[in-house]
């Protein structure tokens, strides 16, 4: 049984990053050897309005969201099966494990999102005649506004313990309303609530292959607004023991590659974190038990995004990003564009004034691993010829980027020369006034 609860929140457009996953999901569920099985991934996709043209970056993703998705079904499988019968999924887009996990009798699952995208997913589920496998309560609310009340309203009893899942969405929040988010969801649970959640360190969101998605984020205002550093210490200030999965044991644990995104060794310090969370016993901590001031008193120790070239403290570390990311522009995509570039923007203004040459090809060329011997005919191969591989082409497509303000990454193919995306770049640079006339050499 579904029922569906209106709430306050702003009409939005579903999301891009929504349907980008639901793909991914349905990938995966075609497969033989599939970690999971959504049927209903596809006609959800194509209801929302299903996205062609992935770019490398966006394709690398859907490996990181597959695992992800396993992931968070073993965690609540876990959950349920340890008594919890209270399910609520934060932000849940085109999630569909209300009908595709097995849940124990008595179990009621409550999805919480923005109406537009849950008015068309409950268009396109009730075209199928699908039921869900639990009792469905599905609450249209804006997580950056009061959620917790419709929630309330729903059904949901904060006397029993909670089963709660914040997959793929803090990071879009800024450090206060992430921190709201955290101190409302500890006030309403009790001892022995479970949590999974998601999010990312500064130094993930600030590698240079995220450069071009960071920008496109930005750029439909949906961009990353924050960062957690040590996310045991980040949930232990909300009263929560958690333990961190890296994704690469994941991976491997599951049998399947490791993710070049989650490589140590490609990524260095670079981290998604997966987390799953206990809740301790005795009173909240000060973040939970004031959530209409978490902002202001967190006790978020874990850091988060802060105005260039400053690293967070303990306390307070969402205040100062806070103010960094809205300051006094309301524009949230312009100030974290802003803080991912910084001191490029200038740089760039001077440079992009300059033709994109066969030297600066070469140059990018060599910066990826091309062999310094190689001749001028290397530019008539293809990418694949010249054994540069997706993350190759990612680092020129981000320095390209950086240094002459457009983005080619999409067009960046194993199949694409160096002379070819010269002259991309350079009609690109023609095109936006900044390439001296289109002049190539």
């Amino acid at each position: 049984m579904t029922r569906l609860i209106e709430g306050p929140g702003p009409a939005a457009g579903v999301s891009r990053t929504a349907v980008v996953i639901a793909q991914a999901r349905e990938a995966e569920s075609a497969r033989p050897d599939r970690l999971f099985d959504d049927p209903l991934a596809g006609p959800l996709a194509d209801a929302a309005g299903r996205i062609t043209g992935i770019s490398e970056a966006g394709r690398r993703a859907g490996e990181h969201f597959v695992l992800r998705t396993r992931f968070f079904d073993d965690r609540l499988r876990e959950a349920t099966a340890a008594g919890r019968r209270q399910v609520v999924l934060l932000a849940a887009g085109l999630d569909t494990r209300a009908f595709r996990l097995e849940w124990p009798k008595g179990t009621r699952l409550f999805e919480v999102d923005l109406p537009d995208l849950i008015a068309r997913k409950e268009r396109a589920l009730a075209g199928r005649g699908v039921r869900p496998a639990c009792d469905r309560t599905v609450v249209s609310a804006d997580l950056r506004e009061d959620w917790s009340s419709p929630l309330l309203a729903a059904g949901l009893d904060p006397g029993e313990p909670i089963a709660w899942l914040i997959e793929g969405v803090l990071m879009y929040l800024t450090p206060e309303d992430g921190a709201r988010v955290l101190g409302e969801v500890s006030e309403l649970s009790l001892p022995g609530s479970r949590l999974a959640v998601e999010h990312v360190n500064r130094a993930y969101a600030d590698l240079p292959q995220m450069r071009p998605a960071m920008s496109r984020l930005a750029s439909t205002q949906a961009a990353w607004r924050s960062a957690v550093e040590d996310p045991e210490r980040w949930l232990a200030g909300y009263g929560w023991r958690a333990t961190v999965t890296h994704q690469a044991d994941l991976a491997r644990g599951l049998g399947r590659p490791v993710p070049a995104m989650a490589d140590p060794q490609a990524v260095g310090s670079a981290r998604i974190w997966l987390v799953d969370a206990v809740r301790d016993g005795g009173r909240p901590p000060a973040a939970a038990a004031a959530p209409a001031r978490a902002s202001r008193a967190s006790r978020d120790t874990g850091g988060h995004f802060q105005a260039a070239g400053r690293h967070s403290t303990d306390i307070g570390g969402a205040q100062d990003a806070d103010r960094h990311l809205r300051s006094a522009d309301t524009g949230g995509a312009q100030d974290t564009d802003r803080h991912l570039r910084s001191a490029d923007t200038d740089r760039r203004r001077e440079t992009t004034t300059m033709p994109f040459t066969d030297e600066n090809v070469r140059e990018l060329l060599l910066a990826v691993g091309l062999d310094p011997a190689a001749g001028d005919d290397a530019l008539e191969l293809s990418f694949d010829e010249l054994d540069l591989d997706s993350l190759a082409r990612v680092e020129i497509a981000t320095r390209i980027q950086d240094r002459f303000g457009v983005d080619v990454e999409e067009q960046l193919t194993a199949g694409t020369t160096p002379s070819l995306m010269r002259e991309l770049v350079t009609e690109r640079l023609a095109v936006t006034g900044a390439g001296g006339g289109g002049r190539t050499s």
